[in-house]
């Protein structure tokens, strides 16, 4: 071994931790040494440690490295020459002195055709801690145009599935230099007769520009060299210790290996094909990727907003029914809404706080636990971005309070990421959360993870390192050690500009262990298709099929890694082939053609070292495929959601079988008969099989009278009871001594009336809730009865030691079809006085209340708020109002939709015609007029208003008491409304609902209703605006004498003909339009108008009706900033239109500054395309300008058209807008303009990244 001090150069302090690059040295001679293995020799520097070049022996080819003489390290961005020390044998050893006591050692090292580039330790100081490392220019390996067939395949992480992220080209005298480096995911080469493959474990603390999205791991520059044009690859920045880590608190050492192959994949040509083979076993082990051609089954459990329609009981029953479905195919359950209130609810409480109305943690861990015995992984979804207030973790110091994100139920707040990962906290509550889940989680989903570089790297490490897989959102910011991308895998939510990962060089070295790409003509790819409540998929049926078209298919491709791709066909490591030459996707295996178009006969293992097969045709019909050696006999099974049927032996003839099969129906294959699988649902609740799942009642349930279990369209299974009366009973065993509440979905056929009941008797005890009329639409998109008229109905009841308890589901007489599913008992807590709720004890839902049922408008924004003070309540961050009143749990609105948030029914709050009720709370409410207090109807002309009064603002507990008298019109109801025309977020709270029955009413309710609609959503001050008023008659019989009234501000008119009616009949209607014309001068802000009408029927009758509505702004004066002006309407095509900064695409103000090609404008509005914003201008301008383009944030994406409109006459419109397009001067004459609308469309290529400023936009008025 010889041993050679070379001095390259020292770097000069002039302060602690201060670094100042010194002029380089005068270039020293080069000399090498060679270490090696009988596969590879590998001359290497002696002078730094380098690779000179590369001979391997099974090829004989040379590939070269860095012919000249490195001598600089980048440590902290800044270049230092080190002192070098090294040592050669077997291998090269270099230490490396830096200035202020810093040293480090390398090695490099050859094992077989590999060739190792490590450092082997790090030595620092407080004077100079190591952050990062860089060795620019390192040319690991290089390649040259004298070179034979010289390849460079670069793969960029690009998620836009409109292109494919590589760059392949051959390295020739025509190559253009490249003025700097270029950064890629992966760079792959090829040269001489060998491919070569890179890994590197770079990761940037802080990446920017073109590196980002982990694309500066392998850096490559085309130079101009002495008579030939040369590729260097090296790799990019290593981080050892991200910013803010403690001393001791490091990543990984710097890692780089170098594999070099000749034709790997047999097809007689040396190219970036067999360098990805080369690849695989060099790229570290990524948790839970092993298992990624298994996961055939991807599914989503959602709870929301309180609501808790899928509990962790039901979960697990689905779970079990899934499984019969598919004969055991592997499950990947993502469960979103374990925790608190569900989805988007106390972020980032990972453990410690669980959803206890789907169950809680004993019902979660009983999921977990049980639901490996079906082939289910099962992980969480957690956000590790954002933060709610009420959420246990949440401070300060966790949170920027002036960084707001995403808001739902709740405004969130941005993570303090890096001082949530240095500190070691965002681990501590990972941690809780696994070892109170008795580490039976599989993975962790982490939701809208922007950051990447270090922080997503060491965060996706940290996790894999306590045996948790990561999954996320995008395929693109935990790149490192994802398995799974939600974009990726549902293929209907969110744009293509934003799928997965396209590039076919990074899908050809990870299709069998990611699902993180966009689909492929011939690879598929893994896909969802709901029915647990997300995106308010409900269908089962539809996401079987989706199971059997498209995932198994593209799991068996999973099963043996990519070897071969060309257009047209790809070829895999265990012999199988996909190809669509003929013009149909056709699935080769070893043996022979196993699919060809939708239909397919695959192999699966069958979990006990065989092997079954899955047949499905979609279309149906009679097809022939091969079948594995060795299998003469076979017994072919349909399947279904109750298991194996209808067994039939099917003869092989010549090593293949001739199958007939029903269109749209899974098969499978054994080679012998097969005993049938059983199931019990409700394991772990006090119901045996509470969603009728086993197809029949027996034996958990027994009937009287007439009753069924039923599949419904959806493929869910449901008990429906007969014309007479009937009863559905199941003894209940194991409860505990104490009160609990039993509830079920019911519904009675809309339209029509009879009885249905749930009851619970123990002992001699009886109790029991019901209703006769199904009137309200469910609503809740996370349940799967949504769009039915089936709610949920509960009974509270005591249990007494030793006494026998009968739950029954009971239907009196009648023809009205009633439908019950969902059984569920658990520990409750009885509301006093039957009426009174405080919100402490809700056992799933808010109590009294429904949500309203009037328009489809997605998920729930009201849900149940719980108290974590001082965050969740007024004065916090300028927070105006309390989310809990009182106690530690009020009902918390946060509309911003003009709709019926919330309102009773019969089932919770009966009220008997002719008598009287007084309804009162307390309440806080952000703003003025944003929301309303219904009293309202189900009668025979449907479901209607028959009062509204909106609420003032109020920033304390504020009662309110309203009296009424019940008609005999319908079932009456209260409830809170969310009233236009503001559509933007604002927070209700309520509190301690009381309803009181004041006995029988000295004279009847009236039944008729009054409602006022304007016709635009804010009216113009100085001139007519149509308002229209309607009277509807929802007496049972004739009124007379109808009068209409509308009463407006003082200093306002309303003028009308045709007010007035002799008579209407029971359904008819009154509709007066008014021309209502505000002063010149009306203020913007809520002003109430108000309809009475007069009429006779059982006495003089008055009813009233309120609506608050908005008058436009002021139109401009002067030289305005369109950010300080007052817009009519605005939207975005992600987040809110921001002033004054640029998108931030969550919630207000998240923005960045307006920046334009480097120049920041402090004034201007920034936008997402698609987007609007609307102002009155009343005619008064003369010129709008604006500059106007992609947004700096948006580096190297982004396609934007603008356009200013006159209603529909566009006035001005920019080019097509990319991220590297020079700032537009858009300018647009106003001449007579009313109204202006400012738009921002897409370019037409989807929106992904579009992120659009109307820089310092002004109107000259």
């Amino acid at each position: 071994m010889t041993r050679r001090p070379w001095v390259l150069g020292l770097a000069a302090c002039t302060a602690a931790g201060a670094l100042v690059a010194v002029p380089a040295s005068p270039a020293l001679a080069d000399d090498t040494a060679t270490i090696g293995s009988p596969e590879l020799s590998v001359a290497v520097g002696r002078e730094f440690p380098r690779i000179v070049s590369y001979a391997h022996t099974p090829t004989g080819a040379v590939v070269h490295g860095r012919s000249t003489p490195l001598d600089t390290v980048l440590i902290n961005g800044t270049a230092l020459k080190p002192v070098i020390t090294a040592e050669f044998g077997a291998d090269a050893r270099y230490h490396l002195a830096f200035p202020q006591g810093v040293s480090m050692d390398a090695r490099i090292s050859v094992e077989g055709a590999t060739v190792t580039f490590a450092v082997t330790a790090i030595d620092d100081t407080d004077a100079l801690r190591v952050n990062t490392i860089a060795i620019p220019g390192q040319d690991l390996v290089s390649v040259r145009s004298t070179d034979t067939a010289a390849q460079i395949a670069a793969a960029r992480l690009d998620i836009d599935a409109s292109r494919v992220g590589d760059t392949i080209y051959p390295v020739t005298a025509a190559t253009a230099p490249d003025a700097s480096p270029i950064g890629a995911n992966y760079v792959l080469a090829a040269a001489n007769g060998a491919a070569v493959a890179i890994e590197t474990n770079s990761v940037y603390d802080k990446p920017t520009g073109t590196n980002a999205a982990a694309n500066g791991r392998v850096m490559r520059q085309a130079r101009s060299r002495d008579g030939y044009r040369e590729v260097g690859l090296w790799s990019g920045e290593w981080t050892y210790r991200g910013a803010g880590a403690s001393a001791t608190d490091t990543e990984p050492l710097p890692l780089v290996r170098i594999a070099l192959t000749g034709d790997a994949n047999a097809d007689a040509a040396v190219d970036w094909q067999d360098a990805a083979i080369a690849l695989r076993p060099l790229q570290p082990a990524i948790t839970g990727a092993a298992n990624t051609p298994y996961r055939v089954v991807p599914r989503i459990p959602f709870n929301i907003a309180s609501l808790a329609t899928h509990p962790f009981g039901k979960t697990l029953d689905d779970t079990k029914r899934i499984a019969l479905a598919t004969d055991g195919l592997g499950q990947f359950v993502l469960l979103k809404g374990y925790q608190s209130e569900g989805h988007d609810a106390a972020h980032a409480d990972y453990g410690g706080n669980y959803n206890t109305r789907a169950g809680g943690l004993g019902e979660l861990n009983t999921l977990l636990e049980e639901g490996r015995a079906y082939n289910a992984e099962f992980g969480v979804h957690v956000n590790a971005t954002e933060a709610y207030p009420e959420a246990h973790s949440f401070s300060e110091q966790m949170v920027d309070p002036s960084a707001k994100g995403w808001a739902w139920m709740d405004q969130s707040y941005y993570i303090d990421q890096r001082r949530d990962l240095t500190t070691g906290a965002v681990m501590d509550r990972f941690d809780q959360l696994f070892a109170e889940t008795n580490h039976n989680l599989s993975f962790v989903y982490i939701d809208v993870y922007y950051s990447q570089g270090w922080l997503a790297d060491s965060l996706s490490r940290r996790l894999n390192e306590a045996g948790v897989a990561v999954a996320s959102e995008w395929s693109h910011r935990l790149p490192s050690n994802q398995i799974w991308s939600h974009w990726a895998n549902d293929p209907d939510y969110g744009p293509d500009s934003s799928r997965g990962v396209s590039s076919h060089i990074l899908r050809f070295i990870g299709n069998d262990a990611k699902d993180v790409f966009v689909q492929h003509p011939l690879l598929g790819g893994s896909r969802m298709s709901d029915f647990e409540g997300w995106t308010g998929e409900v269908d089962f049926n539809a996401f079987l099929a989706n199971v059997f078209t498209y995932n198994v298919p593209t799991k068996y491709l999973q099963r043996s890694p990519v070897t071969r791709w060309a257009e047209h066909e790809i070829g895999f490591a265990d012999g199988s082939r996909v190809s669509d030459a003929d013009g149909v996707r056709r699935i080769t295996a070893p043996y022979g053609e196993v699919a060809a178009g939708d239909a397919y006969l695959l192999p699966w293992p069958d979990g006990s070292g065989g092997t079954k097969l899955y047949h499905y045709n979609k279309t149906g019909g009679t097809t022939t495929f091969a079948v594995p050696p060795g299998l003469t006999t076979a017994t072919l099974y349909k399947l279904s959601d109750t298991g194996r049927k209808d067994a039939v032996q099917v003869p092989v003839v010549d090593g293949k079988v001739t199958l007939t099969a029903e269109a749209g129906v899974p098969y499978v294959l054994y080679s012998h008969e097969v005993a049938a699988t059983s199931v019990t649902y409700g394991t772990g609740t006090p119901v045996a099989d509470p969603g009728f799942n086993a197809g029949t009642f027996g034996p958990a349930w027994t009937t009287r009278g007439e009753a069924t279990v039923e599949r419904n369209a959806r493929g869910q299974y449901e008990a429906i009871a007969g014309d007479g009366r009937t009863s559905i009973a199941q003894k209940i065993g194991g409860l505990a001594p104490g009160t609990y509440v039993a509830s079920a979905n019911i519904e009675i056929e809309p339209g029509k009336e009879r009885e249905a009941t749930i009851s619970v008797t123990s002992g001699h005890k009886t109790a029991a809730n019901g209703i006769e009329r199904s009137s309200l639409r469910n609503n809740n998109n996370s349940d799967e009865k949504v769009g039915t008229n089936s709610q949920r109905v509960r009974v509270y009841f005591d249990v007494t030691a030793g006494k026998p308890v009968t739950l029954t589901l009971g239907a009196g007489r009648g023809s009205a079809r009633v439908t019950f599913d969902d059984v569920r008992v658990v520990p409750g807590v009885r509301p006093a006085a039957g009426s009174t709720w405080d919100f402490e004890h809700v056992d799933q839902g808010w109590g009294p209340f429904y949500r309203g049922g009037e328009k489809d408008a997605g998920d729930a924004n009201t849900h149940l708020s719980e108290l974590h003070a001082p965050y969740t309540q007024a004065g916090w961050n300028g927070k105006v109002i309390d989310d809990v009143l009182a106690g530690q749990w009020s009902l918390k609105s946060f509309e911003y939709d003009d709709k019926l948030a919330y309102r009773t029914t019969p089932a919770t709050v009966a009220f008997k015609a002719g008598h009287r009720y007084r309804v009162a709370f307390s309440y806080e409410n952000e703003l003025a007029g944003a929301y309303g207090w219904v009293l309202g109807v189900d009668g025979p002309g449907g479901t209607r208003d028959l009062s509204v009064t909106p609420f003032p603002q109020a920033t304390t507990p504020t009662a309110h008491v309203q009296e009424f008298t019940a008609g005999k019109c319908g079932d009456y109801w209260v409830g809170l409304r969310r009233l236009p025309p503001n559509s933007d977020q604002v927070e209700f709270a309520l509190d301690d609902f009381t309803v009181v029955d004041l006995g029988p009413a000295p004279a009847e309710g009236n039944c008729g209703a009054v409602s006022i609609a304007a016709k635009d959503a804010k009216l113009t001050p100085g001139k007519a605006n149509e308002v229209t008023t309607t009277f509807v008659n929802g007496e049972p019989g004739t009124v007379r004498d109808v009068s209409l009234a509308l009463a407006v501000p003082t200093g306002w008119t309303a003028t009308a003909s045709g007010t007035t009616a002799r008579r209407l009949d029971s359904g008819e209607s009154l509709t007066v339009k008014w021309a209502v014309t505000p002063p010149a001068d009306a203020a913007d802000i809520g002003h109430a108008l108000t309809g009475t009408v007069a009429y006779r029927a059982h006495g003089r009758q008055t009813v009233t009706g309120t609506s608050v509505v908005r008058t436009l702004p002021p139109p401009p004066s002067g030289v305005v900033y369109a950010s300080d002006h007052t817009w009519i309407s605005a939207t975005g095509g992600w987040g809110p239109v921001e002033r004054d900064r640029a998108n931030g695409g969550q919630g207000k103000g998240d923005g960045p500054p307006l920046t334009l090609n480097g120049v920041a404008y402090p004034k201007g509005l920034g936008t997402h395309a698609p987007s609007e914003v609307v102002y009155f201008l009343g005619g008064r301008c003369s010129t709008f300008t604006a500059s106007v383009g992609v947004d700096d944030a948006q580096p190297t994406r982004g396609t934007i058209r603008f356009h200013v409109y006159d209603g529909d006459r566009e006035l001005a419109v920019s080019p097509l807008m990319r991220a590297d397009s020079a700032t537009f001067a858009l300018t647009a004459s106003l001449t007579g303009v009313e109204y202006l609308r400012l738009v921002v469309d897409d370019g037409g290529d989807g929106n992904g990244n579009d992120h659009a400023d109307w820089a310092d936009a002004k109107f000259a008025c």
